[in-house]
């Protein structure tokens, strides 16, 4: 089996078995663009999962949570499916903002050309403290980085 077939399967394999342990929300979570489709998803993020009362809790943005009042027995039958059996009677929507997705890490800064960090030494080479001359370097280095780009 290639790492890509397992990768594939593995959800699967897994879903039923998060659902009876009380993974079921973080399932969900995972997965729950392809729950509500991407649409959904995008106004959307579960938050809260109480199988006592078999209630689904929804973050939901604006003036959406009306869209999401009018698909609720969609998105019930979706997560049940979903989660393999019964779990979700009704939703509980929450209008509120959504969590700001993670940004993208910035790339690492670009190593100076030769040149450039022999200009930035020889204007710091008289500076005795070494504190001050090394702050110095930096600074020149990230001057040099900004104006031929990162």
């Amino acid at each position: 089996m290639s790492l890509r077939a397992l990768g594939a399967t593995v959800p699967r394999l897994t879903r039923a078995a998060l659902a009876k342990r009380g993974g079921a929300l973080a399932a969900l979570i995972g997965d729950w663009s392809t729950v509500v489709g991407p649409a959904l998803a995008a106004a959307s993020i579960p938050e809260g999962l109480t199988p006592a009362t078999r209630v689904l809790r929804l973050r939901v943005e604006g003036a959406a949570a009306v869209e999401f009042q009018h698909l609720e027995p969609t998105i019930i039958g979706n997560v049940n499916r979903f989660l393999g059996h019964d779990v979700v009677e009704r939703l509980k929507i929450v209008r509120g903002p959504l969590p700001k997705p993670a940004a993208a890490p910035e790339p690492p800064p670009r190593a100076l050309a030769p040149d450039e960090q022999a200009r930035i030494d020889a204007a710091v080479a008289d500076i005795a403290d070494h504190d001050l001359a090394a702050s110095l370097r930096r600074l020149g280095a990230t001057l040099a980085r900004r104006r031929t780009g990162r």
